[in-house]
């Protein structure tokens, strides 16, 4: 992987067209001050711009400033954006976040007491302010990742200013070109990610003096032509110096700003190549190519325009079915550019889910009139073509009584409400519930005296007898029920004497119900041990 170094480039690339990615914002001391001003970064821009009909704007700004004190260290950056002692509401001091909101690159350097680097201790510290490589390293660390974490933005770091040869030692300015070289060398490159919004504009290299016995000045020390006094140790380079690499300068930031690492076209596939699916709730594993390669954020966010189908997709791409027909997927650049990818996928062989459920009868104010009436009930299925349309039926006895059996056939077995249940046997669940109230005709009379039959005996060890006191030539209806309400004996009667052998009936408690034209009556059996 090669660091980003940028230095005098030719530029041959569109602008694109957003006007805050066309601003860069470069933050200044006095050697910064020194470049912008003197340098006359701005009027070179103001040509570039009038000769190549462009829009870019180079602004300086003193950063960071009072309440902070004036120090741009490796150190003061970690601490103001990193360890967030920034303060958006002070422009002096406001946040790296807030800084880029406006601009499409933001541009900071440290002042020349930078490079006067201590040695290591062997003990780094991120919140140490020791000038040391070790300290360096942490901090420019951390701000590698804050920097990462706004893709969609660029940012610039230029390497130290030399000291003048009177101000620093041998070692010293050899650590400082150390820690200039890891900047340049391993910085953007040790983790093997790609930190493709991050540049470097190698001021030390331009500035100091890197041969290793040069004829005047010392190495790795401001170069002696860019001395503003031979006899002082200010290391402020002179105006020579500003006039020189200023352009230099200018060019490298017009190269960033023109440098269209933006997305421009997205394509979208799925991980191996199919554009359908069809096992019932399967799913594809959606991805992106994105052009151009080194775009500077390759994030999208994924999302799904249901056409005749439905799917649904996650934050990583991953699309699962949940209805046949087409879908269209899309991943849109989370850069600011709005490009969009789409791909339509067809969908198949889908359970189609019941959704809701009604029960159909024929009756008024659910009511079910007579003991024993069979009722038919149906159900009404939406969607009407779903996959699985078979129903679980179930009653639920509340003060009444009935059975239902697996088609909703419905029987009354005493008065009282019930709660007839109908649910979707498939994934659905889904579920419908109706409370009938199961009533006598108005002519029939419940009888409790029981002195309309008799039955004996009770207890009982196997058979019982019914005999009725007057019957007539319509004959009476005899149900034998068990204490799950399931009937086990069910007909109708003309003799005035009948017998029944329970023995075959498991339980020891049963419900004989006699209905007559005009009356019924229920009694209960109770059944002792059965015979061996």
């Amino acid at each position: 992987m090669k660091t980003r170094i940028i230095t005098l480039l030719l530029c041959g690339i569109t602008v694109f067209g957003f006007s805050q990615k066309n601003k860069a914002i470069f933050l200044v001391h006095s050697t910064g001050n020194g470049i912008y001003s003197q340098g006359k970064v701005a009027d070179w821009v103001k040509t570039y711009n009038f000769t190549n009909n462009t829009n870019f704007q180079v602004t300086a700004r003193t950063y960071p400033d009072t309440p902070w004190p004036w120090e741009n260290y490796p150190y003061d950056y970690w601490k103001l954006w990193v360890d967030n002692s920034c303060n958006n509401s002070n422009p002096n001091i406001e946040c790296l976040s807030s800084i880029a909101n406006n601009y499409g690159l933001v541009i900071f350097k440290h002042c020349y007491p930078g490079a006067s680097v201590n040695p290591d201790t062997g003990i780094p510290s991120i919140s140490s302010s020791r000038k040391s490589l070790e300290n360096y390293k942490l901090q420019y660390r951390a701000l590698r990742t804050l920097m990462d974490g706004m893709s969609d933005k660029k940012f610039m770091v230029c390497t130290l200013v030399p000291l003048h040869r009177l101000a620093t030692t041998t070692e010293e300015a050899a650590r400082a070109y150390e820690f200039v070289k890891w900047v340049k060398d391993q910085w953007l490159t040790e983790d093997g990610k790609l930190h493709a919004n991050i540049f470097i504009f190698d001021f030390y290299s331009l500035a100091a003096e890197m041969t290793e016995k040069p004829v005047n000045g010392k190495q790795y020390c401001l170069k002696y032509e860019y001395e503003g006094s031979h006899t002082s140790d200010d290391s402020h380079p002179n105006t020579l110096a500003y006039q020189t690499i200023g352009p230099l300068f200018a060019q490298t930031v017009v190269n960033v700003l023109n440098t269209n690492y933006y997305i421009t076209n997205i394509l979208v596939n799925s991980l191996n190549g199919d554009k359908e699916i069809t096992i019932d709730q399967g799913s594809l594993q959606m991805q992106t190519s994105i052009l151009p390669i080194d775009a500077l954020s390759k994030s999208v966010t994924w999302s799904v325009v249901n056409l005749t189908g439905e799917a649904t997709i996650n934050s990583s791409g991953l699309l699962k079915a949940t209805k046949n027909g087409t879908i269209k997927v899309v991943a849109t650049a989370t850069d600011g550019s709005g490009v969009k990818g789409e791909l339509q996928i067809t969908i198949t062989n889908q359970k189609i889910l019941i959704e809701n459920i009604s029960i159909i009868d024929n009756l008024t104010n659910d009511t079910i009139k007579g003991i024993g009436t069979k009722l038919v009930l149906k159900v009404a299925i939406n969607p009407s073509n779903a996959t699985n349309q078979s129903i679980i039926w179930s009653v639920e006895n509340l003060t009444g009584k009935a059975i239902i059996d697996e088609n909703g056939l419905l029987t009354t077995i005493s008065q009282g409400t019930i709660n007839v249940i109908a649910k979707a046997s498939d994934e659905s669940q889904s579920t419908i519930q109706k409370k009938y109230t199961i009533v006598n005709p108005v002519s029939v009379k419940n009888l409790t005296n029981l002195t309309h039959f008799k039955l004996f005996p009770n207890p009982t060890q196997d058979k019982i007898q019914l005999q009725i006191d007057q019957m007539t030539s319509a004959g009476v209806t005899v149900i034998i029920i068990n204490t799950q309400g399931q009937i086990l004996v069910k007909e109708r009667v003309f003799d005035v004497h009948t017998e029944w052998s329970i023995a075959q009936f498991s339980g020891n408690i049963f419900f004989v119900t006699v209905i007559d034209e005009t009356s019924f009556a229920t009694k209960k059996i109770i059944v002792g041990s059965k015979p061996k």
